[in-house]
């Protein structure tokens, strides 16, 4: 009879892992974009292309996997570097849904609280564009399965492998120092010999991420086509000292805050951050999983929960844009619990109410119904099939371009006519330039002043350098412009012009 449950255990998880891999992937590729995007999108599709430097901290090993990427024979490259966060997003998934399975031993539970993870639209906006992202998650999720693995087998490869998968995971996205952290803190926690073994088991993952960065060093003396780090933050990333700057994040170090009205605010997007992430009801169900898993587990329990406030507290302090996609992992971390918490529920329910019958069966369809009722909603909001409008938009602009031109915009455009350029070889003889790159590589100073602002003054010191050296192309006017200039229209550009007053 155990036999038999154990074989139906193995064949659950498999099909469980099949719908997840798949399901995830499939409705990835149906709302995947189909050719580069904006932002950050297109500087890392054009930066894996041609094994150039991104902004900091660099991502090398999202570089070196997207170069492979970017030669897989199917659409152009925006859409093979798309593909590939659709991948790993879908690899996200799968792992996580193994742990969850492994775990709670409740394959419909693990289904449940892994299906609001691969739907929940943050993540799946992430899964159909190319960003580092998706890779950040499925290093996570590889990292806390195959540490889970280690505690409860007591067998050294798996804690080998996890500290493997940190090294990676320190070449892609800095924020897995919060992992590195709390498995490092256990070790004290340990006995003597077991301590010996852990501490032993870094160094691989040490020399991993050490061996990645040196990509920095060998790029450098490539001079490659793409470069957003010389030119903006005036720092060589090939040298010793800058080698440190980009490793250790201090390109965004001027974003740490602490003052009264930017926490209120970080707390108020915190507090919507974990509540869309878990259409509530996860966010309720994770707080019985959390006590759950503290009480059968707690080793295992206290490395999720400094995992968690190491991101909570970055992301409180860490004032961009774009946090939210900073941290994901969090919604990895609540799925755990909330996949705990449904266990709690059936069993509080299965004991009061035994006449109700297949608590475990109707809990979790009803979850299931939820969430996919959810995802249908949030399908057209988030689905980029379709979407070409900044290609589209670039190459019109492009082909209206006097020659030598410089292109002046934002992040949001300034890497797809790179893109156009490197990539596809439209106009060689434009370029682009960066005006936030600009900014963060002032802003990357630090500097404080009591009069005037050091961003635009620099700013203005630049444009009056470049008037009159080559044509400028601005894509929408500026608020700060040198004296005795103005704006004017010509086809798709804006211009300064001398001596004029704007129409």
């Amino acid at each position: 009879m155990t036999s038999q449950r154990k074989t139906i255990a193995i064949d659950t998880g498999w099909l469980g892992g099949a719908i997840c891999f798949f399901g995830a992937f499939g409705i990835y590729f149906l709302t995947l974009a189909p050719t580069v995007q904006g932002f950050d999108s297109a500087e890392l599709s054009v930066g894996a292309y041609s094994l150039g430097f991104v902004h900091p901290t660099g991502y090398p090993l999202y570089l070196l996997i997207g170069h492979l990427f970017s030669g897989i024979p199917i659409g152009d490259v925006g859409f093979r570097l798309n593909l590939m966060s659709a991948f790993f997003g879908s690899l996200t998934v799968l792992g996580l849904f193994a742990l969850l399975l492994y775990q709670t031993r409740n394959w419909l539970a693990s289904l449940a609280a892994t299906a609001l993870f691969a739907l929940s639209p943050l993540f799946w906006s992430q899964a159909i564009r190319a960003e580092v992202y998706t890779l950040h998650t499925a290093i996570v999720t590889g990292v806390l399965l195959t540490c889970l693995l280690a505690y409860q087998k007591k067998k050294t490869g798996y804690i080998v492998i996890c500290y493997i998968l940190l090294g990676l995971g320190s070449g892609n996205h800095i924020t897995i120092i919060f992992l590195w952290a709390p498995i490092l803190l256990n070790i004290f926690w340990m006995k003597a010999g077991e301590r010996k073994i852990y501490i032993l088991a870094a160094i691989p993952g040490i020399i991993i991420a050490c061996l990645l960065y040196l990509y920095f060093p060998w790029r450098s003396a490539a001079n490659p086509q793409i470069d957003y780090i010389r030119p903006y933050f005036h720092v060589d990333p090939g040298s010793p000292s800058g080698l440190w700057w980009m490793v250790s994040g201090k390109a965004f170090r001027c974003f740490l805050t602490l003052d009264a009205t930017s926490l209120i605010q970080a707390l108020i997007r915190l507090t919507g951050f974990l509540w869309n992430g878990a259409l509530g009801f996860g966010l309720v169900l994770a707080i019985p999983g959390w006590w759950e898993l503290r009480r059968r587990f707690p080793p295992w329990n206290r490395i999720l929960t400094l995992y968690l406030l190491g991101n909570l507290a970055m992301f409180i302090l860490y004032d961009v844009v774009d946090r939210e996609v900073m941290f994901l992992p969090v919604y990895a971390l609540m799925s755990i619990w909330c996949a705990n918490g449904i266990g709690v529920v059936e069993r509080w329910i299965t004991n009061r109410m035994r006449p109700i019958g297949r608590v475990n069966l109707l809990i979790n369809a009803a979850l299931l119904f939820v969430i996919a009722l959810s995802a249908w909603f949030d399908w057209p909001h988030v689905s980029l099939k379709g979407n070409r409008h900044t290609y589209d938009m670039a190459t019109h602009v492009l082909n209206q371009l006097e020659p030598s031109t410089l292109l002046v915009n934002h992040w949001i455009t300034a890497s797809v006519f790179d893109y156009l350029r490197v990539v596809e070889g439209q106009r060689p003889d434009v370029s682009s330039f960066n005006i936030e790159f600009f900014y963060l590589g002032v802003q990357n100073r630090c500097t404080a002043s009591s009069t005037d602002d050091p961003a635009e003054a620099a700013w203005l010191a630049w444009l009056n350098a470049h008037l009159g050296e080559r044509p400028l192309c601005f894509i929408e006017p500026l608020p700060t412009t040198p004296e005795n200039y103005s704006w004017s229209k010509q086809g798709e550009c804006w211009i300064l012009t001398s001596g004029r007053t704007s129409p």
